[in-house]
């Protein structure tokens, strides 16, 4: 049942209203970062004491050209050549 009303929600597009958590989960980055970024920018709404959020308001922010994650990840090091 959850499955399809997530479906449902995706097939809706912008007018999809989402909790915090699994718009959080829909964002190319990791949770947390997704949960800060929306909380940062004003895109959390509260429905009944519940935390949401509107899709339609995501894309708009990504519209506008704002990063999701401020600073990139460290690069790591080539591992070294060993013989095999």
């Amino acid at each position: 049942m959850k499955k399809e009303r997530d479906e449902a929600r995706l097939i809706q597009g912008a007018a999809a209203l989402f909790s915090l958590n699994r718009a959080a989960e829909l964002l190319p980055c990791s949770d947390g970062e997704a949960r800060k970024w929306l909380e940062d920018r004003g895109l959390v709404r509260h429905v009944n004491g519940r935390p949401v959020v509107r899709w339609r308001d995501v894309l708009e922010a990504l519209a506008d050209g704002t990063r999701l994650v401020a600073t990139p990840a460290p690069k790591r090091a080539p591992l070294p050549r060993v013989k095999l």
